[in-house]
């Protein structure tokens, strides 16, 4: 991931050394003297350089995606959910406790995606996950609130931020487990959750042994129902 965000941060460097040649300053050559020529002022440039590497870093970390599929990729399917819209479905046989991942998307403060997307989106509320303390959520919609089958990342906390992820294309995470439904009446549960509030991760594990073509279920609480 440094070596993405470095990447981003050259690009970046890049696209400005071309979209900024104004801020480069060249003297004309003068015939009247042998030791005047062409002198560059860098002065100008080498400080929009630093302040917008600076912020283009400050971006990159903090509003990358964040989540991770431990199991591998095959044993799981996204298709139409028994319960609503498209849910998760296991391709393979599971053994109990098994590690699916960590829930994929953008770590945000609460008040900002409440006063925020949420109002402008608020379709967006059924993939984003808070935090039992209430202060982050974790958010795998994109800048219109829907969720697509790679959180690429961004957030509208910071100017750019969604169009430099959306260009780049660098973090992109595999959203399948926010496609994990609720149970229908009576049904049970196969997947159990373990939050991190230290490290904001929530990661998803099997409750019990869970067969091919079976449907995932989890229990997101009552603030969810």
């Amino acid at each position: 991931e440094i070596m993405k965000m470095t990447l981003i941060i050259l690009r970046a460097l890049l696209t400005v050394l071309v979209l900024l040649p104004s801020a480069v300053e060249v003297k004309a050559f003068s015939f009247d003297s042998i030791d005047s020529g062409i002198r560059m002022n860098t002065s100008a440039s080498s400080q929009i350089l630093s302040v917008l590497a600076s912020y283009v870093g400050c971006v990159a970390y903090l509003d990358r995606p964040r989540g991770d599929i431990i199991s591998s990729l095959s044993t799981t399917v996204v298709k139409p959910s028994h319960v609503s819209g498209l849910g998760l479905f296991a391709a393979s046989d599971f053994s109990k406790d098994t590690i699916l991942g960590t829930y994929p998307g953008v770590l945000r403060p609460i008040d900002k995606y409440v006063h925020g997307k949420l109002q402008q989106y608020p379709i967006s509320s059924e993939y984003v996950w808070r935090f039992t303390d209430n202060k982050m959520v974790i958010d795998p919609t994109d800048e219109f609130g829907i969720l697509k089958t790679v959180c690429l990342g961004g957030s509208s906390d910071w100017f750019g931020s969604y169009f430099m992820f959306n260009s780049f294309q660098l973090f992109g995470k595999d959203t399948r487990l926010a496609r994990i439904n609720e149970p229908p009446i009576s049904g049970d549960c196969n997947i159990y959750v373990m939050e991190d509030i230290r490290e904001r991760t929530i990661t998803f594990v099997t409750s019990r042994q869970v067969l091919f073509g079976e449907e995932f279920y989890v229990d997101y609480g009552k603030i969810y129902d």
